[in-house]
């Protein structure tokens, strides 16, 4: 098991720490295995859909797309909470809906978080749209 730095524990005991980290640390595998189960019934269920019905096909790429979202999830859980690792930035998702969602402003204290997609607006002195450029998130 990995290491958890738990910044917000009120415990200045490290042993007391260290149990309040390993709870934590298997309540998220508790979760991971009950989220497994429930993605091992969905391919199932896809797996027994007739290949031939081109409308059901749309919907199970649809659905594969989110299992692949939610397997994704799962890998960075175990490795963020349960091994300790710190997930670099380009490989956060932010919006499963909206992929090039990105983040815009973090929230420290007095400024709320932002999240979306930067765009640059040139206006004139009356406010008409001059020229307007959205960042290529290729």
């Amino acid at each position: 098991m990995g290491k958890l730095f738990c910044p917000h524990s009120l415990h200045s005991n490290e042993k007391k720490k260290a149990e309040r980290n390993q709870l934590i640390i298997d309540a998220h595998l508790a979760y991971l295995e009950f989220v497994r189960f429930f993605l091992d019934r969905a391919k199932e269920s896809i797996a027994t859909i007739d290949p031939s019905d081109i409308m059901a096909q749309l919907k199970i790429q649809e659905i594969e797309k989110y299992i692949a979202h939610a397997e994704r999830q799962i890998d960075q859980i175990n490795r963020r909470v349960v091994k300790g690792e710190t997930i670099p930035h380009h490989e956060k998702v932010f919006s499963i809906f909206q992929e090039h969602t990105e983040w815009i402003v973090k929230g420290k204290a007095g400024v709320s978080q932002e999240l979306g997609l930067k765009v640059c607006i040139v206006k004139d002195q009356y406010g008409f749209i001059l020229h307007h450029r959205v960042r290529n998130f290729g």
